[in-house]
Parts: structure tokens; sequence; C-alpha cells
């Protein structure tokens, strides 16, 4: 599991007392926490948050672009998914990969336990960290 001892402020997108906070994020959520229902703009300003869980309902590129810029420095993004198995609908992991690759790095990926495959409602839960973009610059910066 992730550390998530520094996260103090949390932004929820797309939850509700119908749609709870799944129990595996919980102990990412801050002690300030902040709740909106989704949509392709944050009302927030720039890096406000530590962390941001987003529903699947919600969640599309917008929507992660969003949490991107609403997200401090090495901020985590986090969602669950129902994985894509046949016909069910669902994202594949190559999906969920394209979703998060330009400003995020997936650090782990929670799936059910054994006993759940093949049963309905089978989710992957994402855990990712916003990407350093200063530390990958100054990695790649020619020697003089």
């Amino acid at each position: 599991m992730p550390e998530f001892q520094t996260i103090r402020t949390t932004l929820d997108v797309g939850f509700s007392e119908e749609r709870p906070i799944p129990e595996v994020f919980l102990s990412a959520c801050g002690k300030y926490r902040r709740s909106i229902g989704g949509g392709a703009a944050f009302p927030f300003e720039d890096r406000q948050f530590d962390s941001v869980i987003i529903s699947s309902t919600v969640l599309s590129p917008e929507t992660v672009r969003e949490a991107h810029r609403v997200l401090k420095g090495a901020g985590w993004l986090m969602f669950r998914v129902p994985e894509r198995k046949g016909s069910r609908a669902g994202y594949t992991m190559d999906e969920i990969y394209n979703l998060v690759r330009s400003g995020f790095d997936i650090l782990r990926i929670e799936r059910p336990k054994w006993w759940h495959f093949g049963r309905r409602g089978h989710h992957i839960s994402i855990f990712a960290r916003k990407k350093n973009w200063c530390q990958i610059k100054n990695r790649f910066r020619p020697l003089v």
C-alpha cells in the first residue's frame, strides 16, 4: 500500500451517499476533504490538493487532466474502474495506462482476491502519482 501520511487535502469527484468512496481509498483521504459532482472543469485553483479520488462514473481524459491541474507537486490520483472481460463493459489495462500516462506514474494496481474472479463487479483500483516534470527535466539536462 502506498504511503499516505503526507496527505492533508483530498478532492473526491463523482461520489455521493448513494455511491460512497470505496474502502480501499479511505486511508488516502486527507483531514480536509472537498466533494464535487463531476464535470470537465473543477472550480479550484491550480495545485490545491494532495490527492484526488475519481468515481468511475465521471472518469474521462478531461477529469484526469483537471486532476493533474489541481494536484500539488507529488499528489496522488486514485480511481476504481470495472475491468473489461469479454463482452462486459469496462477498461482494459492498456486503456487505463493511456488515460493517465501523460501526467502520472501508476505505482500500484489492486485487483480483487482470487475468489472474486468470475463474479460480477470485478473492479481494479489504481494508485498513480503525479509526475514531477522539474525532476524529469533536470535528469536530462545536458552536461556542460
